[in-house]
């Protein structure tokens, strides 16, 4: 989970070299921002059940489940939970960059691909 959050970070710091490059280059990099923003909501909601889950794994660790079974098993759900949840906003983060994001840059790469010599006469 932690290398999920490193890549997501190395994503979102390329994307801004990518918009400042396209900015150079003088295109409109509006969408391009609104995307990244929009994944680094999603990633900054996935950090925050992340905790949450880490919180509940170390709640677990220490309850004495002889004495408070029911405690237990109600921290192991709560788990479970915040683990699909995790699971959920990963493929969630991933279906946008490779849906959206990448899109998006598959347009500007196609509008800045030089002509070849016959089109440009």
């Amino acid at each position: 989970i932690d290398n999920r959050l490193d890549v997501y970070a190395k994503v979102d710091a390329k994307l801004w070299i990518i918009i400042g490059q396209l900015k150079l280059a003088e295109k409109d990099t509006f969408k391009l921002e609104s995307q990244r923003a929009e994944l680094a909501n999603k990633v900054s909601k996935y950090g925050g059940t992340l905790n949450q889950y880490r919180q509940a794994i170390d709640d677990i660790v220490v309850v004495n489940c002889a004495a408070d079974i029911k405690g237990f098993m109600s921290l192991v759900a709560t788990a479970r939970q915040y683990h699909e949840s995790i699971r959920a906003q990963s493929g969630d983060i991933a279906n946008f960059v490779v849906n959206d994001i990448k899109s998006t840059l598959n347009g500007f790469v196609t509008e800045l691909q030089t002509k070849p010599s016959t089109e440009q006469e």
